[in-house]
């Protein structure tokens, strides 16, 4: 989507260091305040950074959650990803729909492995599995969910990574825009995790401070 370069009230510049302080401290903390403060944070600033500094801060982000994933969850990507590709949660996704990933859970394959992710030629994922020394750290859901929390809050954040979606509901269409919101579908009596994408309408998300609420796939009819 364009950028937009201008905003009415932007952040001090105190407020942009503390902004970038609070979710450098915040993500991979796993406590109720961290993670609530993944939308209250871009619910106020959303309006207060040009596009530009909302993609640099959802990078900076993402790279944090990267951190935390290749320490929590022996997953993580190389530095050949551009910043606008550099997605670690969406990499996982993609991870966690191999077969021999699926077979075992995705937890359970990353208590015994170790995953770095490069760029391939064609600008896919490569996957470099190997196994881990220590296998007997069990890994949690909710660990992982907190992650992909932040991971939605730079979504929402990016305005690149927007997308107009058409919906059609009871014979009336709309067209709004959305970013891609990731959950993680866990089964606690199999162990099965699956990350799923979905569309969360970014009013929507900033008007709640961040529920992350999600079109129903049935009702969409064009995503651009």
């Amino acid at each position: 989507m364009a950028t937009k370069n201008e905003v009415k009230n932007p952040l001090s510049d105190y407020e942009m260091d503390a902004m970038w302080m609070s979710y450098r401290y915040a993500i991979g903390r796993h406590s109720i305040a961290s993670v609530m403060h993944a939308g209250k944070l871009v619910q106020a600033v959303y309006d207060r950074l040009t596009d530009d500094q909302k993609a640099f801060n959802a990078f900076d982000m993402r790279r944090e959650v990267n951190m935390r994933l290749e320490w929590e969850h022996n997953f993580g990507l190389d530095f050949s990803f551009p910043q606008e590709e550099f997605d670690p949660i969406k990499a996982l996704m993609e991870f966690s729909t191999r077969p021999e990933v699926k077979e075992v859970g995705l937890l359970k394959f990353l208590q015994s492995h170790w995953v770095k992710v490069s760029k391939g030629s064609n600008n896919e994922f490569v996957y470099h599995i190997e196994d881990t020394k220590d296998k007997h750290v069990e890994l949690y859901a909710h660990g992982l969910d907190d992650l992909i929390i932040w991971a939605n809050a730079a979504n929402a954040l990016d305005r690149r990574k927007h997308h107009i979606v058409t919906t059609k509901y009871e014979g009336q269409i709309k067209e709004q825009e959305a970013f891609e919101l990731i959950i993680q579908h866990y089964d606690y009596d199999t162990g099965q995790s699956e990350i799923a994408l979905h569309y969360c309408l970014i009013d929507s998300y900033l008007e709640s401070a961040g529920r992350q609420s999600y079109l129903a796939e049935e009702y969409i009819t064009n995503i651009d």
